[in-house]
Order: structure tokens, then sequence, then C-alpha cells
């Protein structure tokens, strides 16, 4: 059986969110699959931590920090599995994405280590489509493109997730 893991990830403010949804609505419309957690940016995926302290840590975070403005301003591939959107990375974003690996950097094993500060290869993004047909990525590219221009948001909260099965583990709002 395959070990649980945690995501952490970066939850968007309402506007954000809708603009997301329209291009999913759209996705839907074609026939094409869309993702099922809310619109995100993954920050970080841990194993073999314990929940509570987790919480505590993630919960001073949002206490101590502000929203964090975001502009998302290109679309992106990886390969031609997952199609996304992702943002100009701020100062505020990695400075975020620093803090929530000053303490768990370690817990990131094999499923976290490209969320890791020490990988060098963190690409923030908000996934749209994930699919391993080619046909329905290329299908999604030009519906995607006709609904995205880029746009300001913020990330407004934390969310901790467990995997396999999907549990939601607690979201935190950030106070500032």
């Amino acid at each position: 059986m395959e070990e649980k893991f945690i995501c952490l990830i970066a939850m968007f403010d309402e506007d954000t969110n809708k603009k997301f949804k329209l291009i999913n609505d759209e996705l839907k419309k074609n026939g094409l699959s869309d993702t099922s957690l809310t619109p995100h940016i993954t920050l970080a995926a841990y194993e073999g931590v314990e929940e509570k302290e987790l919480c505590d840590y993630i919960e001073k975070i949002c206490s101590e920090n502000s929203k964090v403005e975001i502009n998302f301003n290109h679309m992106g591939l990886f390969s031609l599995e997952v199609a996304f959107l992702a943002p100009q990375v701020s100062e505020d974003l990695i400075d975020l994405h620093c803090k929530v690996h000053e303490k768990y950097e370690d817990k990131c094993g094999e499923v976290g280590f490209k969320y890791t500060v020490k990988s060098k290869s963190w690409v923030p993004h908000a996934t749209i489509i994930i699919d391993d047909n080619e046909e329905k990525i290329l299908k999604s590219l030009p519906i995607i493109n006709k609904n995205f221009e880029p746009f300001k948001g913020k990330i407004v909260s934390l969310g901790l997730y467990e995997f396999y099965p999907m549990r939601e583990v607690k979201v935190f709002k950030f106070m500032k």
C-alpha cells in the first residue's frame, strides 16, 4: 500500500476562483475533464509528518503574514499532460514558499521533492487540466487561451490535504 502524504496548497480569493471556474466550465462544455480540487498553487508535499504539529506551524505562518498578491500572467504546459496558469514569480510568493519550508523541508520525501527550496525546481502554477491523452490537452489549449487574460488576485489561505483518498485536514486564513 502506498503511504499517505499531506499537501500544502495556497488558495485564492473568490474573484480569482471565478476566473478559474469560467475556464473549467468552458472545458466541461467541450467534453474535457477539469481538476477536482479548488484552484491552488501547491507549496509542499509532506511524508511522515505529525499532523497536529504541522497544523500549528501553518497556523503560525498565517497569523504572522499577510495575504499575497499574485499576478497570473501566462499559460504553460508540463509536457502534454498538464496545462496550467502561472503567476509572475514575486518576492512575496518566494518568501511564502521559503517560510513554509523553514521547518519541514526534510519531510518532503520523494513525492514532495520538486516543491522544496533545496530542489531549486519549484514551478508555481495552478493546474487547469491533467490528462495523459495528448489530444485532450491540445484541444484544451485554444479554450484556455480564449478565456484567459492576465489578471491579479490574492492568496488568502493555506490548505492542508491528505492523499489518498483525499481528505481536507484544515484550511488556514491569513490574518493580515
